[in-house]
């Protein structure tokens, strides 16, 4: 065992710099070991009483990164011990702490990284945006409104930007993490919150995980573990829908990675016939000569079926007939044709717009353990 070790005030060093607006220090710690006799094998960290992973005395903002030994003179009876400290604000300001390495990596708080981008999705509202249109009309739509042409059918291919947010997350692990890959494709149940940004539910979706072995020394250990990390995609998808029982009425929802369905289809329930916001025109109706009888009547045997959807025009002598609907149209919630075109009550309708689940949620944060916090 060696004789002594004794801290050296020539070699002691600190720095400070600044790197992507943050600040990176270091310093450095020497030590001079006497030796029982020539070339001893010793444990530096043990003798000295500083380990890798320990704190600064007197900057406990830096942690020891690494340390090194080499003999001095050609006796082989002294050693000069070096170890480095060094932290990274600009690194671990995501873990709420100086520096991160300052605790057990099973304890050590998770590290993430960010970028944002933007995605087509459809668009439920619209507005008008000049006060005249291309054809020196004025505006059919003065505020937020459904993207319906005059005959109040729905435009297709109407889509905004959304923005989405890839989220990697890493931390280190002292268990099999194997079992995480069985989430890819999971979004969050509860709320996530990462740094300032909440993650409200089903608006964190899981699109892998990558897991890797590692060791790390800490405080004259050497821990083994794995390293995770979560690649995650985060989407508010925050969308304007129009009340269905009043068209000037509109909702705001952060829809997330949930699908919202407007209901239509190329065919009705034919049922309905003098029922207010049920579209009279789009029933199977019963014909004569090509014409629609009146009063109007269910076409034979059609009653409380499934038909095809229909489109009343104009037929000769001022009567109406009927041809099949070329695109879909708007249903009720019974599968009735909803009718657009007539107030109800003083108020247009709009189409219903149900919004359903897609992806298998859980409580991300409980599943994977995430340390997102100090």
């Amino acid at each position: 065992m060696p004789k002594v070790a004794t801290e050296l005030t020539q070699g002691q060093a600190f720095a400070r710099t600044a790197e992507d607006a943050g600040l990176a220090d270091t310093a450095t710690r020497v030590y001079k070991v006497i030796l029982s006799y020539p070339n001893e094998s010793f444990d530096p960290q043990a003798f000295c009483g500083t380990f890798v992973g320990g704190r600064h005395p007197t900057n406990i903002n830096l942690a020891c990164c690494d340390f090194n030994a080499k003999f001095d003179g050609d006796s082989r009876m002294v050693a000069i011990v070096t170890f480095n400290y060094k932290s990274n604000l600009s690194v671990s300001s995501s873990s709420s702490q100086n520096n991160p390495k300052q605790r057990h990596p099973r304890e050590r708080p998770a590290s993430w990284t960010t970028s944002s981008s933007l995605v087509e999705v459809p668009a439920l509202a619209w507005r008008g945006w000049n006060s005249t249109n291309a054809d020196g009309s004025n505006p059919t739509i003065a505020d937020w409104g459904v993207p319906l042409n005059p005959n109040s059918e729905m435009y297709e291919g109407v889509t905004l930007q959304a923005s989405v947010c890839d989220i990697r997350i890493t931390q280190l692990v002292d268990y099999d993490p194997m079992s995480h890959h069985a989430y890819a494709s999971y979004i969050n149940s509860l709320p996530v919150q990462i740094g300032s940004l909440t993650c409200n539910p089903h608006t964190l979706l899981v699109r892998g995980v990558d897991v890797e072995p590692t060791t790390e020394p800490f405080m004259g250990e050497v821990w083994s573990g794995y390293k995770v990390v979560y690649s995650l995609t985060f989407k508010r998808n925050v969308v304007c829908v129009p009340s269905a029982a009043d068209r000037s009425t509109f909702n705001v929802f952060e829809v997330g990675w949930d699908r919202l369905q407007v209901v239509e289809g190329y065919k009705i329930k034919n049922s309905g016939i003098g029922v207010a916001g049920v579209d009279q025109g789009a029933l199977a109706l019963k014909q004569a000569n090509c014409q629609v009888v009146v009063p109007i009547a269910y076409s034979d045997n059609t009653q409380d079926t499934i038909c095809a959807a229909q489109v009343s025009i104009s037929g000769r002598d001022g009567g109406k007939t009927q041809v099949r609907a070329s695109g879909p149209i708007a249903l009720n919630s019974d599968g009735t044709p909803r009718d657009l075109t007539n107030a109800v009550s003083g108020k247009y309708l709009s189409p219903y717009v149900y919004r359903y689940q897609v992806q298998q949620d859980t409580d991300l944060r409980a599943i994977f353990g995430l340390r997102l916090t100090g």
